[in-house]
């Protein structure tokens, strides 16, 4: 096995369930902030007063940079091993 594969294998196994994780964590981020949202801001929303609940594109963009970042060190580290 050449070490250009080994890399790719080890930045595969770090990705994968690092993707994962992520999806799921805001999933139920999502799941779990959505109904708490609109259960303390009933009052206001009674006011005829617009309240975002979802998260804005800011939201997503951090994440996703966060994401990028993290699997680039990962890349990084599996590409500068010594084996």
């Amino acid at each position: 096995m050449s070490l250009r594969t080994l890399s790719a294998v080890i930045l595969l196994e770090a990705a994968l369930p690092l993707v994962v994780v992520s999806a799921i964590a805001a999933g139920i981020g999502l799941g779990v902030g959505i109904p708490v949202v609109h259960t303390l801001i009933g009052n206001v929303l009674a006011k005829n007063t617009t309240v975002p609940v979802h998260p804005t594109i800011g939201y997503y963009l951090t994440l996703g940079i966060g994401l990028v970042v993290a699997l680039s060190l990962s890349y990084d580290q599996a590409g500068r091993s010594q084996i």
